[in-house]
């Protein structure tokens, strides 16, 4: 919920100005107290309805100027509270993902294991078409933490192959009823997977957009001291927003960054490397890494947030025992001018499709030119 904000003199005085009689107009009044846009809206139409009060020959029904008000109180009430509807929807979504990542790995491991017990005593070559089809998911997901991996392709043409072969397998050797379940359990996760989990349908950021100037923020560094965005004003910078050490994608996007940390350096260019993980975590990446880099800390996703790529509840479930929070950072990476201008501005919606380093390296070179 929106705490109040500073306009208190001014609310004050609109809300005073209303009948206080007025069921309606007590109702808007309580709900203008918790909800900026309705709260400064409130102020605009009560001066606006002044204005006209003052300026009208004959002077208007002050009945009517009730009604007008209550009217906009009222829409105004409703739109806030379809759009608080949406963000617990998306959340209510994001926390949906999160376990279901959680739970194919886990379940799905278990039924491949279920199926290679079945094959090993003679149930049939079926069992070898389960265990390709229930795999899939996990298999691929686990070898992100064995082979860097910093994307991948849209669609996985070879996870889905894998898992629609080894469905077809159960469904040509005449597998029985539980064979051919657990295989669409299976192919009915790969498309998961591939077409809706990997999606954010986030909204692209306008204060993160090409051409306009980074807005002013603060984050600390790995030992908690905080300092603002401008300390790195003065030369190119690039601001990579990941995810966590969690997340193999986002460290793999960093090894190829920190791969090119003499090229970067050569045009004068600062990196900072920016995820709401605890400090401790931002510290173990600098010392993986051991280039000079900045790994900074976003506490909390309070940068995230007014920036508009926070990812509410995006944390796999489990990795509270870890120490991280529910709410995470949609991965985003940002090339800035000298000026603080933003020349490039990745804002994926697929979390396993990230640029290239030397698309926004092309972006350096032209800038430096």
């Amino acid at each position: 919920m929106i705490q109040p904000t500073k306009h208190l003199d001014d609310r004050a005085l609109a809300l005073a100005s209303l009948d206080e009689a007025d069921p309606e107009l007590v109702a808007a009044r309580a709900h203008a107290a918790t909800c900026e846009a309705c709260a400064q809206a409130l102020v605009q139409s009560t001066r606006l309805l002044t204005m006209i009060d003052e300026t009208s020959e004959p002077p208007p029904d002050p009945n009517v100027l009730r009604q007008i008000s209550a009217k906009m109180l009222h829409e105004l009430s409703f739109d806030e509270q379809r759009r608080d509807q949406a963000l617990t929807a998306r959340f209510s979504l994001s926390r949906l993902k999160a376990l279901y990542l959680s739970a194919a790995v886990i379940v799905q491991l278990a039924l491949v294991l279920h199926a290679i017990v079945m094959l090993a005593l003679g149930h049939g070559l079926a069992w070898l078409g389960v265990a390709f089809a229930i795999g899939a998911v996990p298999v691929r997901v686990l070898s992100y933490f064995v082979i860097s991996t910093p994307r991948t392709s849209k669609w996985m043409p070879g996870l889905l192959a894998a898992a629609l072969g080894g469905a077809s397998v159960v469904v040509v050797t005449a597998g029985s009823h539980v064979a051919l379940a657990e295989s669409l359990v299976g192919v009915t996760s790969a498309f998961y997977y591939v077409v809706e989990y990997s999606r954010f349908r986030r909204r692209p950021s306008a204060q993160l957009a090409v051409g306009t100037t980074l807005p002013h923020f603060e984050l600390e560094d790995d030992r908690g001291l905080s300092f603002g965005i401008e300390r790195y004003l003065g030369a190119p910078m690039v601001l990579v927003f990941f995810r966590g050490n969690w997340c193999p994608l986002c460290t793999a996007q960093i090894q190829e960054i920190a791969a090119q940390y003499r090229w970067l350096q050569e045009l004068g260019v600062k990196v900072a490397l920016i995820s709401p993980q605890p400090h401790h975590n931002a510290r173990v990446l600098s010392q993986r890494f051991n280039v000079p880099l900045d790994f900074l800390v976003d506490p909390g996703a309070r940068v995230a947030r007014s920036l508009g790529i926070v990812h509410d509840g995006g944390v796999p479930v489990g990795l509270a025992l870890l120490g991280y929070e529910a709410d995470t950072v949609f991965p985003t990476v940002v090339v800035v001018d000298r000026d603080g201008k933003i020349l490039f501005s990745d804002q994926t919606d697929n979390y396993r499709l990230r640029p290239e380093p030397a698309t926004f390296m092309s972006v350096l070179a032209v800038a430096r030119s």
